[in-house]
This record gives structure tokens, C-alpha cells and sequence, in this order.
């Protein structure tokens, strides 16, 4: 009996004093924050920033790994992102953004071609960090990207 009150006392006393894992604010600062190590280097970025279970859907509609998303910017980067009409919203742990990018992307041969999209963003707070878990974009007007 007495062994059961010390180990209730103990649990009890470790679980109210570890901190919570509290998330700092999920704002458009926090957003471009993450955003600007995505520019830096996308592969790095899905490996660091985003969730194990990460998924993606692209213009196409086809649903995408960190492995897929890691391969696809292995043959071209993002060199430029302009973001216009985000909104950004914190629901306890969850953060997410939309808005509309232009983006300019460049091939491995140098070539280079503009993408217009709207997109969801879904990050979760995770191990301290937010996290990508997912998005989802819808392109605007991307005739020059279907050539």
C-alpha cells in the first residue's frame, strides 16, 4: 500500500513539473521563418522541417511523400516566392496558411519557368519545433509550366 502512495506521489509530482510542450505562436513571422529555410535548401527543409508522415498534393492532384518531395527538388529549385493575400490562424498546436504564390523555379539545366498557385499549409507542433505536416495547392494560371 505504501509503495503504491509513493509511486502516486512520485507520477504525480514528475507530471506537473515537466513543462508542457507549449507552442510558441504559429505567426506570418514564424511562417517566413520556415519558409526562407525551405529556399535555402528544399531538401534539407523536408528532412528538418517536416513531419515523418508529411503529405503533399500538388497542382496535379498527385499526393506526395518527404521522398517525393525531397526527389522532385533534386531537379530544380525555387529561386524566387512572393506570397499575396496570406492569412495565418493558430488552433492550439495546429498552424495554417493560405494564400497565392508566384513562384519562379529553376531546372538543372538553367532553364526557368513561373508557377501561380493557391496553397494550404498544415504545420503541427512537434518536439518543440513546428513542423510541416502537409499542403495542398491549386494552380492559378500556369500555362507557361505546361510547356
Amino acid at each position: 500500500m505504501l509503495n503504491r502512495l509513493l509511486f502516486s506521489l512520485a507520477f504525480t509530482f514528475i507530471c506537473t513539473c515537466v513543462p508542457a510542450q507549449n507552442p510558441v505562436p504559429f505567426t506570418e513571422a514564424t511562417f517566413h521563418k520556415l519558409i526562407g529555410r525551405f529556399m535555402k535548401d528544399p531538401v534539407a527543409f523536408f528532412d528538418k522541417d517536416c513531419t515523418a508522415d508529411f503529405v503533399g498534393i500538388g497542382v496535379t492532384g498527385k499526393r506526395g511523400s518527404r521522398e517525393n518531395n525531397r526527389e522532385m527538388f533534386r531537379s530544380f529549385v525555387c529561386v524566387k516566392r512572393d506570397y499575396n493575400d496570406l492569412l495565418i490562424r493558430q488552433y492550439g498546436s495546429t498552424g495554417v496558411m493560405t494564400g497565392k504564390t508566384t513562384s519562379v523555379y529553376q531546372r538543372k539545366d538553367g532553364s526557368t519557368f513561373t508557377h501561380k498557385d493557391y496553397w494550404t499549409q498544415l504545420f503541427v507542433w512537434q518536439n518543440n519545433a513546428w513542423k510541416m505536416a502537409g499542403y495542398q495547392a491549386t494552380a492559378l494560371d500556369n500555362r507557361e509550366a505546361a510547356r
